[in-house]
């Protein structure tokens, strides 16, 4: 899964710049809407980091929503130097396209706020792992209690940042999570497979289904550009006939405009439609990803040309680069050995 490159709101930036002196802020509540980061609320420092955890950030939080959270580890009341790690709250039962969206955002936010504020990063999506001893034993690990130089300052933030790429990485294999296809995209492969047809349409519905739009006979030697939506993304299981036999060419079309949220759940379905087609046989050829219609055509007249020259040509140009890659060394017959004697 790509990351989202959501806009991070001013509010929020000027909230957390503020919490660095204002002691009575333990922490910020942060959403997702309309594809921006934003400040939901504050949580406010009452006592120590793990009654303000308890007591107020955890009796704030949902089942069924997802959250990041900014909050500070070190003692406020005493007016230490704040301490913030970064928490991401995605409970399973929160949307898919939330849990991408708040998964992927984590980095971004990090480097838009400052990294150099932040000693750790902690990621739950169940109420049994938001513990404070659990929190605070991970983060642990990473904290620096002692003043540092400005050269273990850098070398601080280099390893942070590669930290929260590792943890980035790791949260996109969300990317592999089953996506249920209708029984219309089942039925319509089994056709594809046949040969009944040659254009299989799906997308993504709002039910987070994969869903079928078209099941078709096109004519894939003309021009295809009126078939794709300019609007919408759509996989499209496509079948080219040659003269003898057929190939199959997977088509992932995504329009510049298609909103950040069905980009990254669209990307992320991807393995389940290819998993299903594997499934009744269909072995793609090619797999091409477009960004407007008309590329469409110039990528199938390359797949055309290909399966033509493989067909008619004979022997590959590859082949015949191993077969004349080395040359004759000069002169006649092999080499010979040149014996002195001294």
């Amino acid at each position: 899964m790509a990351r989202a490159f959501l806009e991070i709101e001013n509010e929020l930036k000027d909230a957390f710049y503020s919490a660095q002196e204002n002691t009575r802020i333990r922490g910020l509540k942060i959403s997702i809407s309309n594809d921006i980061i934003k400040l939901e609320s504050t949580i406010e420092c009452y006592e120590s980091p793990e009654y303000d955890f308890e007591n107020s950030l955890l009796l704030s939080l949902s089942d069924t929503e997802a959250r990041l959270i900014t909050f500070c580890i070190a003692d406020r009341m005493s007016g230490c130097t704040p301490k913030w790690v970064l928490i991401a709250w995605v409970p399973d039962s929160c949307p898919v396209r939330d849990k991408m969206l708040y998964s992927s955002s984590r980095e971004d936010l990090k480097k838009s706020l400052g990294l150099g504020y932040f000693v750790g990063e902690y990621y739950a999506n169940t109420k049994s792992d938001m513990t404070w001893s659990q929190i605070n034993e991970y983060i642990s690990k990473d904290r620096v209690d002692v003043p540092l130089s400005l050269g273990e300052k850098l070398v601080l933030e280099e390893k942070t940042l590669t930290h929260v790429e590792s943890n980035v990485t790791r949260s996109t294999a969300m990317g592999a999570l089953p996506f249920h296809l209708s029984s219309s995209i089942i039925s319509a492969l089994d056709k594809l497979e046949k040969g009944e047809v040659n254009w299989v349409e799906m997308t993504l519905n709002s039910s987070e289904e994969i869903d079928l739009v078209h099941e078709k006979v096109v004519d894939t030697n003309s021009t295809l550009q009126a078939h794709i939506s300019s609007t919408d993304a759509r996989f499209i299981a496509i079948r080219l006939s040659k003269s003898s036999s057929s190939c199959f060419v997977f088509l992932f079309s995504c329009p510049e405009n298609t909103p950040v949220r069905m980009r990254m759940s669209m990307s992320s379905c991807k393995a389940s439609v290819l998993a299903a087609c594997s499934s009744k046989g269909i072995s793609f050829d090619r797999s091409i990803e477009i960004r407007s219609s008309d590329e469409i055509d110039d990528h199938l007249q390359l797949e055309r040309e290909d399966t033509t020259t493989a067909a008619t040509s004979g022997p590959s140009s590859a082949s015949a680069v191993m077969t004349h890659s080395k040359p004759q060394r000069p002169g006649r017959g092999k080499a010979r050995i040149a014996k002195f004697t001294l």
